[in-house]
This record gives C-alpha cells, sequence and structure tokens, in this order.
C-alpha cells in the first residue's frame, strides 16, 4: 500500500493534547465535608469500583488515538495496486496550405475517388487520437495563412474524435505557416507546465518550412510521400461564344497524361465533350465545345480523368437564356424594306417576330415605351428618346457608288466579309462624340456605331435596297451583330483570373472614376483605369474568386448605367509554387502515428482505501464519546448542593 499525500501524518501530533486532556482529567481534588451521609446515599453503588472507571477512561483514550490514526490515513489517500503513468499533451497540427489539395493515392473506403493529402491528414489525426491516455490533454491546431486552434485543450477524446470525423478537409489558398504555428505551440506549452508531444501532418518538410530549433521538438509524419511530385492541368477561365464553350487551360508539373474536356450539366449528364488534350510545357490550351442547342443554365467544365490537384479541374459557368428582342421598325408610307424583314424573322432566338412593331408616319410615341430596340428606316434624323436605335439610310451628304475602304474593329462587324459588298449610293456620315466608325468608303464613314448621351446608337448610311448586301450571307450577320450590341451586352468578360484587374469591353465614362461591386451579400469599391476595374479592396480578392462549387455573380454598379453589369467570377487556380516535393527522409505519416506511444491501455488498477479509513474513524470517534459521557447514578433522589470546604 502506497499513500498519495504522506505528508498528512503529521497529523499524527495531535495525539499528545488528547493524552495531556487525559492525564489532567484523572487527578482528583481532596474535599471535606461535614458528613458522608448524604455522599454514600449518593455515591453507594459505585463508590468501590474505581477500576473499572480507570478501565473506561483508558480505552476510551485509546479508541479517540485509533481514530485519530484512521483519520490521518484517510487523508493520506492510501491506494494499492498499478498507478496509471502521468497526464501528457499530445498537439497536432495539420497543414492546410494550398498543397494540401493534391491527389493521394488512397481511395475513399466507399471506393467514390481519390482522397486529397488533406483527407490523409484528418485520417492520421484520428489514428493519433485513439493512441491518447485517459488523462492526456489533446490540442489541433490548424496551420493555415493564420494559425488557428480547432480542437482544445481537451481530455474529452471522444468529442475530439468525434470533431475530426465531422471536419470536411478543404485546404486554403495560401502556403502554410508551419514556423509560426509551432512558435504558438511552444509558447503554450511554457505556460501550461506540461510534457507535450507535437505531431505535424504535412506534405512537405524541409529547411526553409522549420527551423531546426522547432523541429527537433515535433514528430513529422510526411501525406502524400508515395506521390512527392505533383502535376496540375487547370482550367483557367470558361467563356460562351458563338454557341460554344471556350475553355482556357494551362499546367505545371511533369508527367501529365491526355485528358479529355468535357461539359456536364443537371445531375451530371453529359451535354458535351471535346477531344482528348495533349498538354505540353509552358504552353496555354484553348479548346472549345459546341452547345447544344436547348441548353441553359449551370454547366460544368471538367477535365477527367482528375490530376493530382483535383481542385481546379471544374469551372462552373452560366449558360443563360435571355427573352428575345421586342422591335418596333419604324417605316415611311411605302412600308419597311422586305430584306429587313426578312432578316429579322431569320433571328427567332434574337428577335421576337411575333410581337414586333410596324409604325408608319405619325404613329404616337407611347407605342415604343415597350419595345426594347427601334429600328428607322424612315431616312430622316435621330429619333428622339432613349431606346437604343438601329437608322438606315441615315441622313448624311450623299455620294454615288463609293469604292469600300477599310472595316473596323467594332464588335458589330467583327468577323464579317464585306469585301464583296457594292454601294449604288450611300450617304457619308460624320461621327459623334462617342462614335466610331464601322464601315469607311473612298467617300468618308457610312456607318458608325457609339454610346451618345447615354444611348447606343448604330447608324448605317445606305439602304439595303440600293447595295449588294441582301445578296449576301452577312446582312443578317450584321443585323444580329448590330441588334446583340444595341441590347447592350454587360461589359465585363464571361472570365477572370482571380487577383486580376476586370477589364471592359469599353469605357463606363470619362467621368466615371469609382465603381461598386457586390457579390454573394458582400459589396466592395474599386477604382476603374481606362478600361479596367483595378484596385480592388483586399477583403473582396478572396470572394471574387470561390471555391469550386461556389458560383456568385459579380455585379457592377456605376453612375450612368441604367442596369448593373454583371458576370459570373471566376475561382482561382493553383499557382506553380503549390507543387512541393515531400523529403524522403522524413517519415510518412502511418510512420509517425506508430511512433507515438500506445497509452490508450495504460488506465493502471489502482484501488482507493481513504473512504474506509475515513469509516472507521468516524464509528471510532462515536464509541469514544459513548465511553467518555459521564452517568447517572441510580437513587431515590438527587443529593442536595451542600455548602463545602477544602
Amino acid at each position: 500500500m502506497t499513500f498519495r499525500t504522506p505528508e498528512a501524518w503529521w497529523l499524527l501530533l495531535g495525539a499528545v493534547p488528547l493524552v495531556v486532556l487525559h492525564l489532567r482529567r484523572r487527578r482528583r481534588a481532596l474535599v471535606e465535608v461535614s458528613s458522608l451521609r448524604i455522599w454514600r446515599e449518593v455515591f453507594g453503588a459505585t463508590a468501590g469500583r474505581r477500576g473499572l472507571r480507570w478501565l473506561r477512561e483508558t480505552g476510551a483514550l485509546a479508541i479517540l488515538l485509533l481514530a485519530l490514526v484512521c483519520l490521518t490515513a484517510s487523508l493520506a489517500d492510501p491506494v494499492t495496486g498499478r498507478a496509471a503513468s502521468p497526464s501528457q499533451e499530445l498537439v497536432i497540427v495539420v497543414d492546410v496550405s494550398r498543397s494540401m489539395a493534391a491527389q493521394a493515392p488512397e481511395a475513399f473506403p466507399s471506393g467514390l475517388g481519390p482522397w486529397s493529402r488533406c483527407h490523409v491528414a484528418k485520417q492520421s489525426a484520428g489514428a493519433a487520437l485513439a493512441r491518447l491516455g485517459p488523462a492526456d490533454v489533446v490540442t489541433v491546431w490548424m496551420a493555415d495563412r493564420s494559425p488557428w486552434v480547432r480542437i482544445g485543450p481537451t481530455r474529452d477524446h471522444r468529442a475530439a474524435a468525434r470533431e475530426m470525423e465531422e471536419w470536411f478537409p478543404r485546404p486554403g489558398r495560401h502556403a502554410g505557416t508551419l514556423p509560426e504555428t509551432l512558435d504558438l505551440i511552444r509558447g503554450a506549452a511554457r505556460l501550461s507546465g506540461r510534457r507535450t508531444r507535437v505531431l505535424v501532418l504535412t506534405d512537405s518538410v524541409g529547411a526553409a518550412s522549420l527551423p531546426p530549433e522547432l523541429a527537433g521538438d515535433a514528430t513529422i509524419g510526411v501525406v502524400g510521400a508515395e506521390r512527392p511530385v505533383g502535376a496540375n492541368a487547370g482550367i483557367d477561365a470558361v467563356r460562351v461564344e458563338d454557341g460554344q464553350v471556350v475553355v482556357r487551360m494551362s499546367h505545371s508539373g511533369v508527367g501529365l497524361t491526355p485528358r479529355k474536356l468535357m461539359l456536364r450539366g443537371r445531375f451530371g449528364r453529359t451535354v458535351g465533350e471535346g477531344p482528348f488534350l495533349d498538354f505540353h510545357p509552358d504552353r496555354e490550351l484553348e479548346a472549345r465545345i459546341a452547345v447544344p442547342a436547348g441548353v441553359r443554365g449551370l454547366v460544368i467544365a471538367t477535365l477527367h480523368p482528375p490530376d493530382d490537384f483535383p481542385l481546379d479541374d471544374t469551372m462552373p459557368i452560366m449558360i443563360r437564356s435571355r427573352p428575345p428582342l421586342r422591335v418596333a421598325v419604324l417605316a415611311d408610307a411605302s412600308g419597311a424594306s422586305p430584306y429587313l424583314v426578312e432578316a429579322l424573322r431569320s433571328l427567332p432566338e434574337l428577335v421576337d417576330a411575333e410581337r414586333a412593331l410596324l409604325l408608319g408616319p405619325g404613329a404616337p410615341q407611347d407605342l415604343v415605351e415597350g419595345v426594347d430596340v427601334l429600328i428607322d428606316t424612315r431616312g430622316v434624323g435621330a429619333t428622339a428618346g432613349s431606346r437604343p436605335l438601329l437608322q438606315f439610310p441615315a441622313p448624311g451628304e450623299s455620294v454615288s457608288q463609293p469604292v469600300l475602304w477599310a472595316v473596323g474593329d467594332h464588335p458589330i462587324v467583327a468577323g464579317l466579309d464585306l469585301s464583296a459588298l457594292r454601294l449604288d449610293a450611300c450617304n457619308v456620315l460624320e461621327p459623334q462624340n462617342g462614335e466610331q466608325a464601322l464601315i469607311r468608303s473612298s467617300a468618308g464613314a457610312v456607318a458608325v456605331a457609339g454610346v451618345v448621351d447615354g444611348r447606343r446608337v448604330v447608324r448605317v448610311g445606305f439602304s439595303p435596297e440600293a447595295t449588294t448586301l441582301p445578296l449576301e450571307a452577312a446582312f443578317p450577320l450584321l443585323v444580329r451583330n448590330a441588334l446583340e450590341w444595341l441590347r447592350g451586352e454587360p461589359l465585363l468578360p464571361a472570365a477572370v483570373m482571380a487577383g486580376d484587374p476586370l477589364p471592359l469591353a469599353g469605357r463606363l465614362g470619362p467621368d466615371v472614376a469609382r465603381v461598386e461591386l457586390a457579390w454573394a451579400g458582400r459589396g466592395a469599391d474599386a477604382r476603374v483605369d481606362g478600361s479596367a476595374i483595378v484596385d480592388v479592396t483586399p477583403d473582396a480578392v478572396d470572394p471574387i474568386a470561390p471555391l469550386p462549387g461556389a458560383n456568385p455573380e459579380l455585379i457592377v454598379r456605376a453612375p450612368g448605367l441604367r442596369t448593373p453589369l454583371a458576370r459570373t467570377a471566376i475561382q482561382w487556380r493553383l499557382p506553380d509554387d503549390a507543387l512541393l516535393d515531400a523529403p524522403t527522409s522524413a517519415p510518412d505519416a502511418d510512420a509517425a502515428i506508430a511512433a507515438l506511444p500506445d497509452r490508450s491501455g495504460d488506465v493502471g488498477d489502482e484501488r482507493t482505501w481513504a473512504s474506509l479509513f475515513a469509516a472507521a474513524a468516524a464509528l471510532l470517534l462515536a464509541l469514544g464519546g459513548m465511553l467518555l459521557a459521564p452517568r447517572r447514578a441510580g437513587g431515590p433522589a438527587a443529593a442536595p448542593a451542600l455548602p463545602a470546604t477544602v
């Protein structure tokens, strides 16, 4: 038997005052009285039992001393058996930097797919928790851009294991901060005073990550050591263009096998796929996949099969279904150009022919309030109002048979072949402030477009009947491009890289210096520099670059814009420095876990006897008190109080 608090035995010194009190109680005083008759009547029955009285008093003293011994033994905490080992603290550091998103060789238990290195670290942390002793303290740190504590310090190992099991690993977007994390752990260990063991689960350990003074205190477990070098083929941007989804990709690392680009719609259904892509070093790829008719909504571009970093192998894009335009054609008494009418009818997805209006001279202006685009074929001055305007022939200086000179780079004429165009008669136009020439001839500009006083205007100086244009395939394309531009396509691009300036297809205006950005319930201000949005506030960088699965719409508001500009933001991709080498000298995660002492069964078989000794002390105190209690003598009456002299 051993005692946990042997210093309690000093309480036995309390036996000294007990013995002194007992001896003092036995002293007798000599009293002289005038007669012993009354005393004999009172104490006659017990006058001759001095031996028994001494025996009772001595026994009571012995019982009290024995009770003191039992009470002291109880306070000394007597135990028998083997004691459990002393409490220790285990600190688990999980690296959640961007490189931990790399694919690990292990597979999900259900066989659904590969794990990331972060998933392997999670399982290793759970295995480390199972090796703790009952009194051990555990703390789990996350080595992110800013280190933080996820669990603990706690002795509730079941709760800690349950929380780790429910944690869904999601690597961050920044490099890890293992040195800073270990510095904080060392400081916490000095404050606690406990023996601390540190387990670091990471995918890269080296001199640049762990200084020697820190590495000596930590057990390193490398995650993903079987595949030390990563290769990444990532989707940078996706856009919709002319009925096709255009995907821009880049890659880094070596050992990439060809991958197929696929488009998946609702419920994972494949709606389009391209050829296998062969990645070459230091070269970006751009692939195009035709979008079948009727495909609308959220479509996911996917590289299959996934590579070492599957985090950027998917990217969402929203294919919008926009309602067709409602147009109003302003014509003179002879009616509208039949070539124009046929061109509008050939664009059912763009123009709602059933709701188109044909307005003659003197038509009320309120009829055009509900239309999207005005088409003026009367050859008079610009129509008043704020609706986008397509006008031909626009008034100007009339010339005969000018020679076609050049075609501009405006989106309206981009990709159109007008080399066969012959002009019989046309009007030469003078571009106004905010307009640019679309088609130039030897006599001057014959088609212009621009934003005049906040209104989009396309002016063409010739009538279709006075040219060879209706005989060319370019005529309906020219009408379609003009209507698409007049509709007011969003100025933001279909895809932007995280952290890059947001380019604009045109200027917002010379007086617009700042714009307001909004996405997913958040907002920020940004500065406009010419044709790009720059200097986004720091807290706006990450939300503009969401992780896969998030698809927030970035909205830009600015003075002078009747409707906000909107585009789907694009998430970040893993940079080249995320491909880290795991050292072969460091043990893998399983070996690091096996190196930890298994204290789970180290509970001991100690039994404590303190309560038993305490009960014995209480019983002895009660017995001693009964023996020391004064007794009343038997007799006919109590003796009266008599005067006495000493």
